[in-house]
């Protein structure tokens, strides 16, 4: 059920709680998704076979040092940063820019992840959800500080990731107008 709680009096929030849709935060991973509080023993070489997508860029760590997540190192899956302040530039960004994670791979606590998914087409029409303003206003309803948890996600509808998403596809299924 998608539960709103003290939105529901803003027009666009009704139409789309009216369609009953799961929530996005459901497929967002909890913060350290693959175990890491403290970086393991990186390396910047392929020898550890495991890519790990970090704060400032990526590195390689070995299959053991996971600790927790492992069903999601070869999956397809989405990243996204755990926190963002957005700056003082308008329009704010909300949210940091997702992108595709190579497989295998993992990530530091800096990121969270989106999926699994059964295909990398499937998580770039997730990075085209995320994208839209649609997404970005549900997410800065919820949003109070920098912090972007899996809970920022709940007001955020499941979509069917078989297609691309836009604004106007967005706002033709929920049926916004220019007002």
């Amino acid at each position: 059920m998608f539960l709103f709680g003290l939105m529901r009096p803003y027009p666009f929030i009704k139409k789309v709680h009216a369609f009953n849709e799961r929530q996005f935060s459901e497929i967002v991973s909890t913060r350290q998704p693959f175990g890491f509080s403290v970086l393991p023993d990186c390396q910047q070489s392929e020898v550890h076979s495991l890519l790990l997508y970090r704060r400032g860029g990526i590195s390689y760590c070995k299959p053991s040092d996971v600790k927790r997540g492992k069903e999601l190192v070869d999956a397809h899956k989405v990243l996204i940063s755990k926190a963002y302040n957005g700056g003082d530039k308008y329009p704010h960004q909300v949210i940091g820019k997702p992108f595709v994670a190579q497989t295998p791979s993992v990530c530091s606590e800096t990121y969270l992840v989106v999926g699994p998914f059964k295909s990398e087409t499937e998580c770039s029409n997730v990075v085209s959800y995320i994208s839209t303003k649609f997404f970005r206003l549900l997410v800065l309803l919820r949003k109070s500080s920098q912090n972007a948890a899996q809970s920022v996600y709940d007001f955020v509808p499941m979509q069917d990731f078989s297609i691309t998403w836009t604004d106007e596809k967005l706002y033709e299924k929920y049926g916004f107008t220019d007002d």
